[in-house]
């Protein structure tokens, strides 16, 4: 299982200077330019795009590499950058099914006995079939190139997507992403950007923009896209958020 935090960021410098920079920090080349196609699902009323949230099928070498559920939510009563991504990924093939469950669970899919059909979800077209017979029927694909550069749990991703051009990503699972950023760049070097990678290909090559009017509801309501099956998770991730920034002011 990962759950992850991650910032997603265009870069204002030299991207080769930056790569030097990050080798200088002791971050690792992982030897690979990796080559992907992500899919994204969602359903035919675009109930994910809506809420902020992405359920995305990677493949490699045409063979998927996971699937993620992705969503952006706001903290409540945290002032300075109240912005989290909640990530849920699980690998292929499949061994363990904890964070598939949870997956599922959050998308409100039921499945009697997950461990019996785990077996019929390693191909491309059954996994597609099976979100497709759920309701999850919309496809979008997106081509990227990725460098990862990696120190202890965090990973600094360089992505050349397709139609788009170059992001940098960087997730960690225990240190702050923001914190991390602002350690190897100065405020003039970057830009954060509060969309998903889906959303920002949508919005540049299809004006699709309506997730950026979605995205001031958070002014009026921090958890107008909490649904129920996350209400109990988005109130634990608040007061653990919330009283660990109250622990580092005092």
């Amino acid at each position: 299982m990962a759950q992850e935090k991650e910032i997603k960021f265009f870069l204002k410098k030299d991207l080769e200077l930056f790569i030097k920079d990050i080798v200088d920090q002791g971050y690792v080349f992982n030897g690979q330019n990796v080559t992907t196609q992500d899919i994204y699902l969602d359903t035919a009323d675009w109930s994910l795009y809506n809420s902020i949230a992405a359920l995305r099928v990677r493949l490699k070498d045409q063979k998927i590499h996971s699937l993620s559920f992705k969503k952006f939510f706001c903290i409540k009563n945290k002032v300075d950058d109240p912005w989290y991504i909640e990530e849920l990924e699980v690998k292929f093939p499949l061994v363990e099914t904890e964070t598939l469950q949870k997956i599922l669970t959050i998308l409100g899919i039921t499945v009697t006995n997950l461990s019996e059909i785990t077996p019929t979800l390693n191909t491309v077209a059954d996994l597609l079939s099976f979100f497709s017979q759920h309701g999850f029927t919309r496809q979008i694909k997106i081509n990227k190139n990725r460098r990862i550069f990696f120190q202890k749990d965090t990973e600094i991703c360089v992505d050349n997507v397709e139609k788009l051009g170059t992001l940098i990503e960087i997730e960690s699972k225990n240190e702050d992403p923001i914190k991390i950023t602002n350690a190897l760049l100065n405020n003039s070097e970057w830009e954060r950007s509060i969309e998903g990678i889906s959303n920002i290909f949508m919005r540049i090559n299809y004006g699709q923009d309506k997730h950026l009017h979605y995205m001031k509801n958070f002014e009026t309501d921090p958890t107008w896209n909490v649904w129920p099956t996350e209400a109990e998770w988005y109130q634990k991730l608040t007061e653990n958020i919330n009283h660990s920034h109250l622990d580092q002011s005092l």
